[in-house]
């Protein structure tokens, strides 16, 4: 991916999700539109009476099919799709919202601290800027986008959890067979 093309697209999902934001007021990193969306994806956008009625940018059949059933759940409040996840040490996903006791949250320590711990920082994504203090180009994490993080509801208070739906591989012997 060219440079030019990661920094434009730094720069939209900064202004896109720049704080924590619930409901209709949220917007997605990348939109399902043909200027946005991967061009093998396969994107859909739905405007879920849950949601506000705000669009809901899906970028494949599996996260669109996952998402209707999200939206079905009797526990889910809201659903952010194509949601940012921070290089560096962030609040929890929760943290600002009127439902949740801010201070009992725990910090996330960013994709770069994963990757770390994992031994595949090298793997991280990054991009090459320029710095205007140093004048000397250095090296940035680039962040990874999730595809569905739900926010739901029980007993115990609300939670969050994300979702990385994806095509299984079924064999056509297993997709057909019946029982005797």
């Amino acid at each position: 991916m060219a440079r030019q093309d990661m920094l434009q697209r730094l720069h939209r999902y900064n202004k896109r999700q720049p704080e924590p934001r619930w409901g209709r007021d949220y917007q997605a990193a990348i939109l399902a539109t043909p200027s946005e969306a991967p061009s093998i994806s396969r994107a859909t956008i739905l405007r879920p009476e849950l949601l506000g009625g705000r669009d809901m940018h899906l970028l494949s059949t599996p996260e669109t099919e996952a998402a209707f059933l999200a939206l079905y759940h009797p526990a889910v409040w809201d659903i952010h799709e194509q949601k940012v996840l921070s290089t560096v040490p962030t609040t929890h996903p929760l943290f600002g919202h009127p439902l949740v006791d801010s201070l009992s949250l725990s910090p996330l320590l960013g994709t770069v601290n994963v990757a770390h711990r994992l031994g595949v920082l090298n793997e991280h994504p990054k991009l090459l800027v320029f710095d205007q203090n140093t004048k000397e180009n250095e090296w940035v994490p680039f962040p990874f986008v999730g595809d569905l993080l739900l926010y739901l509801r029980d007993d115990s208070g609300p939670y969050c959890v994300s979702v990385r739906p994806r095509h299984l591989p079924c064999r056509s012997d297993q997709a057909h067979s019946h029982a005797p």
